[in-house]
């Protein structure tokens, strides 16, 4: 194709990209801000976790958590699911037309590594999609037994994986393909974890199926993973905008500045309702981010 077909393929890419990412996470915070906010049920008796008064566009909107034990399932029941296939397909659309086939932008830099435009394509594909496969395999086999150890497993082997991609990539691109591989990461969460986990719970209602509590507890576990993993991913995808972070000797480092910062500032979110100086923290942790970032460049 030539490189005006590549140009208007990045566009409607892009442009779906970022429509679908702001539902994706707009729907994530919402739920997880429900979450954390929910009073006590007016009807405990009924298998109601929680209740919450809303009010926005002019009107009053009452939601209900509920376990629907012994109820009908409603005829109508909303999926949230599509905006993060879509946030997926379109960047994976992305990444085909600005670095691994349109070659709209450089993923090899002689001054990082010898290498040719096609091993340093396979080694952003193989940084995706073995990043997908590792945690997968992670989640599967030693989360199930400690969540903790998995955590520990995983956080290695992404540090490895930013070292790694930074030595062998143009900086641009490493930062670009690091969040990309987060991104699946969160997708594949979504995907093979927790729609999953969603249609095990429509058939222990509808009688259709035995409930399965492992599945549960790894969607659980896999959706506090894509909660903490939103903030750095958003920072990765803007980050081709400054490129005084990653022409940087020391690049993986504030690769990792940036990631560690996004989820302490995720964490400092989640906890505000009961943890009273979370504004004196998220101040601290800013701080802390700004002046690393400052030493490091």
């Amino acid at each position: 194709m030539t490189p005006p077909v590549w140009e208007l393929i990045d566009l409607a890419a892009r442009w779906v990209h970022v429509i679908a990412g702001i539902m994706w996470i707009g729907n994530s915070l919402l739920f997880n801000w429900l979450d954390r906010t929910l009073a006590h049920s007016s009807k405990p008796g009924e298998g109601m976790l929680g209740e919450s008064w809303l009010l926005h566009s002019g009107g009053f909107y009452f939601v209900e958590k509920t376990q629907l034990t012994g109820q009908p399932l409603p005829p109508t029941l909303h999926w949230f699911k599509w905006q993060a296939y879509t946030t997926w397909l379109s960047g994976a659309a992305l990444l085909v037309a600005v670095y691994w086939v349109g070659g709209r932008a450089a993923m090899a830099d002689p001054g990082v590594a010898p290498l040719s435009h096609g091993a340093a394509v396979a080694v952003g594909i193989a940084a995706v999609f073995g990043g997908v496969a590792l945690y997968e395999l992670v989640q599967r086999t030693i989360g199930t037994r400690s969540a903790n150890v998995a955590n520990l497993v995983l956080l290695a082997a992404f540090v490895a994986v930013v070292y790694a991609l930074t030595h062998l990539l143009n900086g641009r691109a490493a930062f670009l393909h690091v969040g990309a591989m987060l991104g699946s990461i969160m997708a594949g969460n979504v995907a093979m974890t927790i729609v999953p986990s969603q249609r095990a719970l429509v058939k222990t209602v509808t009688g259709t199926g035995p409930a399965d509590a492992s599945i549960s507890a790894r969607a659980k576990r896999v959706s506090i993973t894509n909660n903490y993993v939103t903030f750095p991913v958003i920072a990765l995808m803007v980050s081709s905008h400054y490129p005084s972070l990653y022409f940087q000797r020391l690049s993986w480092l504030i690769l990792l500045v940036i990631v560690a910062t996004g989820a302490a500032v995720r964490h400092i979110m989640n906890v505000r309702y009961t943890f009273a100086p979370w504004k004196l923290a998220l101040a601290a942790t800013i701080a802390l981010a700004v002046g690393a970032l400052t030493v490091l460049r």
